[in-house]
């Protein structure tokens, strides 16, 4: 049976403040931040967008994450409409990236991107390193009343042709492999609360201050992908932070959202 999560949509307050907080975010992590260069091992990391996005929309992203010495990759799927067809299609996309690199994948999902994503690993965990979710809403497909389903929540935004085969089993986890949620309590667009793991060894939820729209260029987040990125099932560690003032300032107080 669908697992249950009794969350409600956003406040009218974080929804019309969504745009204007993504539009800061990526401004402060053009111009004014700096991350260090961890060396990645070249690995290949699939990003896919979210909702009604495009790879243009995860540029940036894929730009840092090939600074960084990773070998990035767009989902070349167009626009994300969540249908059921681009599934079959990235499993293809990942084992040919497997057997082009010779190493497993880590796949970064965006919202509805994040739920493909754990789908990937589900079917196919032979192939992938890591999976990171940020502010996808996998525990959103039975939400409180007020809100409805999943279904209806993506029917708001004008996709009619989502397929409920792909949101019947999105609750459940990928088993074995490493999984990092990243969400934040300011999502204007989908509930936190859908957004959460329950945690285990190779899952963590992690907490940021930031919006749903530019959670993919909010520095705070880059600095954890590229944390994670770091590791293996084999020397799997959790994230933490340093303990610096910046990042008391960049992080909840007190928290990781390790719930």
């Amino acid at each position: 049976m669908p697992q249950k999560t009794n969350v409600q949509l956003p406040s009218l307050f974080w929804l019309a403040t969504d745009p204007a907080r993504a539009i800061f975010e990526r401004t402060v992590l053009l111009q004014f931040a700096n991350l260090k260069d961890h060396n990645g091992d070249g690995h290949p990391v699939l990003v896919i967008p979210g909702l009604m996005n495009n790879d243009q929309s995860t540029n940036t992203l894929r730009k840092i994450l090939d600074e960084q010495k990773y070998t990035s990759y767009g989902w070349s799927l167009g626009r994300n409409y969540a249908c059921q067809e681009y599934l079959e299609k990235l499993i293809s996309m990942v084992t040919n990236l497997k057997e082009k690199h010779n190493k497993k994948v880590s796949i970064i999902g965006i919202s509805m991107g994040g739920i493909f994503a754990r789908e990937i690993a589900k079917i196919r965990p032979d192939l992938v390193r890591q999976v990171i979710t940020l502010a996808s809403p996998f525990k959103g497909l039975n939400f409180s009343t007020k809100s409805r389903s999943l279904f209806g929540f993506l029917r708001r935004f004008g996709i009619k042709d989502v397929d409920p085969k792909i949101l019947k089993q999105i609750h459940e986890p990928p088993n074995g492999i490493p999984l990092t949620c990243i969400y934040t309590r300011q999502d204007g667009i989908v509930p936190w609360e859908a957004c959460l793991e329950v945690e285990n060894t190779y899952r963590q939820n992690v907490q940021v201050f930031g919006s749903h729209l530019g959670i993919a260029h909010n520095f705070s987040v880059l600095r954890i992908i590229i944390d994670r990125l770091q590791h293996s099932k084999e020397d799997w560690r959790k994230f933490e932070l340093e303990g610096t003032w910046k990042e008391r300032i960049a992080y909840p107080k007190g928290e990781l959202g390790l719930n």
